[in-house]
């Protein structure tokens, strides 16, 4: 019987697109792989161990995390993968190329011109022009949050006046909220967005409720400040599929305590996402109430689609 090849960690990181030092990582912390070693300790990896990483790899890309599938079988990886990519399909796409700098920095001047002279009008037209041209995600992530984050700067420098960052910040939720609960989305897949208890800024939950309108779904947006009783209370009465709870501020106190209420509350079929920027602090209450995690648009998206094949399976016929 011909013995099976056997390859160094240089050859399995560029055969699965790994780097070296992620791949012991993994091997270390997770046991994802275990490789044969030489007598001296070098590594040395079978065909199949090269397969499971690079599948690994193609399931984190998709926005899992290792320490939740290393011990999968590879067939169960495999199924997983093929999952997540149809689920991706499945999720319409945003359908443009990422608008040119220049033409988001007409719009970005504009509405300074219109902040400074204090014109709330002539702030909101921007914005609408800038719907019209600019695809609605990259209009939030490359106009509008950086716009929110300059106006922060100039009052912290005392360039701005607080009034005319409360101006823009009305203007600015207007007309996210406008967006995100526009009729006509023709979606049956409805999903519960939320803040926690204390929470004061919506503008976070908006933009992520405009964000799973701009996937496909319909959000029904609560703001901040709900308990999880009454947060479970409407994705019942709604008959959502999911309940998005936005992670903000990313050092909530009470959050983690309202996110286990949440998850007794809400029937355990019924997925929450936590979606926030950097949710290290929450990794405990997300590991214990298997809340799915999303940190990027990208995450959330792939999130969705999942849930969406996972509705239309259940839907279908034995």
């Amino acid at each position: 019987m011909a013995e099976l090849p056997l390859h160094p960690i240089q050859v399995a990181a560029r055969r699965s697109g790994l780097s070296v030092e992620l791949i012991r990582a993994w091997e270390r912390r997770y046991h994802a792989v275990e490789p044969m070693r030489t007598r001296n300790q070098r590594r040395l990896y079978r065909d199949e161990d090269i397969e499971r990483l690079r599948l690994l790899a193609r399931a984190t890309d998709a926005g899992r995390r290792i320490g939740d599938i290393a011990r999968s079988s590879t067939a169960e990886l495999q199924a997983m993968v093929e999952g997540d990519e149809q689920a991706a399909v499945l999720v319409p796409s945003l359908g443009s190329s990422r608008p040119r700098t220049d033409a988001v920095m007409e719009y970005f001047d504009r509405c300074l011109e219109a902040i400074d002279r204090m014109d709330p009008e002539q702030l909101a037209e921007t914005l609408s022009d800038a719907e019209k041209n600019l695809v609605e995600l990259f209009m939030q992530e490359d106009l509008i949050a950086p716009l929110i984050q300059h106006m922060q700067d100039e009052c912290r420098n005392g360039t701005l006046r607080m009034a005319q960052k409360h101006m823009a910040e009305g203007v600015i939720r207007s007309h996210l909220l406008n967006y995100a609960t526009r009729p006509g989305t023709g979606s049956a897949f409805r999903v519960v967005v939320a803040g926690g208890l204390s929470g004061t800024d919506e503008l976070p939950l908006l933009r992520l409720a405009v964000a799973t309108r701009a996937y496909g779904w319909r959000p029904i947006f609560l703001g901040a400040g709900l308990s999880a009783d009454e947060i479970a209370y409407a994705a019942e009465r709604s008959r959502a599929l999911c309940t998005a709870i936005a992670a903000y501020p990313v050092d909530d106190p009470l959050l983690p305590n309202e996110l286990r209420k949440l998850r007794r509350a809400i029937p355990e079929g019924h997925p929450i996402l936590l979606h926030g920027s950097n949710l290290n602090l929450f990794e405990a209450v997300i590991d214990d109430t298997r809340i799915i995690p999303t940190q990027t648009f990208g995450e959330l998206r792939l999130a969705l689609g999942r849930m969406r094949l996972d509705a239309q399976a259940d839907a279908e016929p034995a």
